[in-house]
């Protein structure tokens, strides 16, 4: 889990490239928008980007719906994020057919979209991070094997 976590930290760092450019007095801020809150492993990437933006500079706007499954408000938060043009968006989108128009909408808007855990159907995100969770060590196609 905290690799992952680190691994979410790079899209946030790609973000900061774009964030940088702007001319602010003001730190920039990156929306920061997993499928959920509650589990461990959101918890964890949530102090990834905090620390992230510590180390960077930044502002983490941190913002997720209630259940995993709510892609109504994921595409509520994200397109919020894109009206207030933050400098970037870090989103897991719930559904990779809902969210779409909200990721082409930010990416319209000039504003980067780095997806994580699950991808999207959509070009307008500058990279995707995920673990591969069918390359694990005793796994393999069919079930486990010992090793």
């Amino acid at each position: 889990m905290r690799n992952f976590a680190f691994a979410v930290l790079a899209p946030l760092l790609l973000l900061v490239c774009a964030a940088c450019s702007q001319n602010s007095k003001h730190k920039p801020v990156v929306g920061v928008v997993p499928k959920g809150a509650n589990h461990i492993f959101w918890q964890s990437v949530h102090a990834g980007a905090i620390k992230a933006a510590q180390e960077f500079d930044l502002e983490v706007e941190w913002n997720a719906p209630t259940t995993e499954v709510d892609s109504s408000r994921q595409i509520e938060i994200v397109e919020s994020m894109v009206n207030r043009k933050l400098a970037g968006i870090v989103l897991a989108p719930v559904d990779s057919d809902a969210l779409v128009g909200a990721v082409n909408r930010a990416a319209s808007s000039a504003i980067p979209v780095a997806i994580f855990d699950s991808d999207i159907h959509s070009k307008n995100r500058i990279t995707f991070v995920a673990t591969n969770n069918r390359e694990v060590e005793g796994w393999r196609p069919g079930g486990w094997r010992r090793c």
